[in-house]
């Protein structure tokens, strides 16, 4: 997925790692449908990771 790229790039760029966490994780561990729902956690600053990827992500 897209998303998942664009996210860990700015993530290594800040040199944060980050994890998809949550009911995403769940549904595919049960193999339901595809939850547009995805929760990442970093570790270090969610805020400053957030802004990076703002920038670049398409939409509003």
């Amino acid at each position: 997925m897209e998303l998942f790229h664009l996210i860990s790039a700015e993530a290594k760029k800040l040199n944060y790692p980050v994890y998809v966490v949550g009911g995403f994780v769940r549904d595919k561990f049960l193999g339901r449908e595809h939850n547009e729902d995805i929760d990442f956690v970093c570790v270090g600053s969610g805020i400053e990771l957030a802004k990076h990827a703002a920038k670049i992500l398409p939409g509003q």
